[in-house]
């Protein structure tokens, strides 16, 4: 079978793309398919000329996409590729398409964009051959949604070792915050509760890791901790190795996750590998991994007071946070794991692409 995908074959720059990294590497090690991998065009951020023409940028793919038998997207590109899975499914519909489907964008639009949005969104997925989902809540969202879809269901996995973080190592008020820089992920209402708890002359650091994704919002927040007076409690470290991440994971007291909208949130199981409690706002996936008083706490959605309030519990009882911590522990012990994932990957996707080849 000719497969292609319209991503890059490796990238870790989200939680999303581990997940669609992992599943391309399974099937390229689980069976003689090959895959062609098509690194997608990157339009600039904000309204642009480019953005709003892209649609018809992207039919130049039907020359590489015309001649193979299955197709991967991503549900992210679901403005950008309208049209060409449309052409696909009316000139080339012979061609399996499969779409990966980590979040419902529109759900963090207002207004008329959210309605035009989530027009785009769902047309784009109804024309799936199968839906791939990672997430409890992304499935139950897509069943009530798209009922006729064809899905296939292959939740998030994650590696088998723990490295709790113990008493000894770890640094008082160390907050930490692992993720891209960009509006979605809500550190500018992270900063907003953070310049509450500076007020109320708590200690704290806050480390932020993660790649810069909107440079203008990136500029903002910087001019939010001026306005705030938080240089000195609040360092942007950008992307760093893998043994930088994992120090600070072996010391942080408390993971921050301010995301207003989470398809799974891997990250937030990768602090709770370590021990690491998890405060984040309740809202899309979050409740699904974060359970209030076991693993950490979840603050009333955008209500940066509560968020404020949750932190200082936590970072000013060690007894809780030790409670939360063991909590983190198991719910990590608990998760799928990799071969889990292998799994089935191997009887789901490999079996019907076989199937098909048989035809």
């Amino acid at each position: 079978m000719n497969i292609i995908a319209l991503a890059s074959e490796a990238s870790s720059l989200t939680g999303g793309n581990i997940y669609d990294s992992f599943l391309y590497r399974t099937i390229l090690n689980s069976s003689s398919h090959k895959i062609e991998f098509c690194q997608p065009k990157l339009y600039p951020s904000g309204f642009n000329f480019s953005k709003l023409v892209c649609p018809f940028l992207e039919l130049n793919l039907l020359k590489k996409i015309r001649t193979k038998d299955v197709c991967f997207f991503n549900s992210t590109a679901a403005y950008r590729d309208l049209l060409l899975i449309i052409s696909l499914k009316v000139f080339y519909s012979k061609i399996i398409v499969y779409v990966i489907h980590h979040h419902y964008q529109y759900e963090m639009m207002k207004g008329t964009k959210r309605e035009v949005f989530k027009f785009f969104e769902l047309s784009f997925l109804k024309l799936a051959t199968y839906i791939i989902i990672p997430s409890p809540y992304v499935l139950g969202k897509t069943k009530e949604l798209l009922p006729k879809s064809k899905i296939n269901y292959i939740e998030t996995a994650f590696k088998e070792n723990i490295c709790r973080n113990v008493g000894n190592n770890i640094n008082n008020g160390e907050l930490l915050y692992i993720g891209t820089i960009e509006y979605r992920k809500g550190l500018h209402l992270l900063l907003d509760s953070l310049s509450l708890l500076k007020d109320e002359s708590i200690n704290f650091r806050l480390n932020i890791v993660g790649a810069i994704v909107d440079v203008n919002y990136y500029n903002q927040l910087l001019e939010r901790v001026a306005l705030y007076g938080l240089e000195n409690y609040v360092v942007f470290h950008g992307r760093v190795s893998s043994e930088i991440l994992q120090q600070f994971l072996l010391t942080s007291e408390l993971f921050v996750f301010p995301s207003l909208l989470e398809g799974y949130g891997m990250v937030i199981m990768e602090a709770m590998s370590f021990g690491i409690p998890v405060i984040a706002f309740n809202n899309s996936a979050m409740p699904f991994t974060i359970k209030d008083g076991y693993n950490g706490f979840l603050a009333k959605n955008e209500n940066v007071e509560d968020f404020k309030i949750l932190i200082h519990r936590v970072i000013s009882n060690p007894i809780l946070r030790n409670k939360l911590s063991n909590g983190a522990i198991k719910t990590f012990e608990k998760s799928r794991k990799e071969s889990d994932f292998i799994r089935d990957v191997q009887n789901i996707i490999i079996s019907q692409i076989s199937t098909t080849e048989l035809i």
